[in-house]
């Protein structure tokens, strides 16, 4: 029983610290090449949008991007994080708490909190690189079965 235990603790541990890595474009323009192949939109402060710093999308620009960002999410990594994120909050409930504070720091415009972050870079690509694997293999299946390629990060 000790060991179920401890396996099981090494999966919610691995699940909850295997978030994306990706950093948050410190400009206030919206690079549409950045954004082509991102899973993730970019991120949009309140602030720049009320202060005139930066325009709102016109209805076409915003629904192309809607279009791009679903696109990529559905046929890339998006898929695959957003499942194992919901099954780690039915296995492990005060993961959620986590998960709504990093969407409440993005929404104010601030960079989420990762603990792979902590990781010294060569044990974090590797750490990434097994999570990839695994969070891409719905995007790539509903790729396949789309016969559309595969939408990998742009780094």
């Amino acid at each position: 029983m000790s060991i179920i235990r401890l396996l099981v603790s090494l999966l919610l541990l691995t699940l909850m610290s295997g978030c994306s890595t990706a950093q948050k474009d410190k400009s206030t323009a919206i690079d549409n090449d950045l954004v082509k192949n991102a899973s993730v939109p970019p991120s949009v402060s309140v602030g720049s949008l009320a202060s005139g710093e930066q325009k709102s999308p016109t209805p076409e620009e915003a629904e192309k991007k809607l279009e791009e960002y679903s696109e990529n999410w559905f046929y890339g990594y998006g898929l695959g994080r957003s499942i194992l994120n919901i099954g780690t909050v039915v296995i492990f409930p005060p993961y959620a708490i986590y998960l709504v504070g990093n969407a409440a720091l993005q929404v104010a415009g601030e960079e989420p909190l990762y603990v792979t972050d902590a990781l010294p870079e060569k044990p974090k690509d590797a750490y990434m690189n097994v999570y990839n694997g695994v969070t891409g293999i719905p995007g790539m299946l509903s790729s396949t079965v789309a016969g559309v390629p595969f939408r990998e990060e742009t780094k």
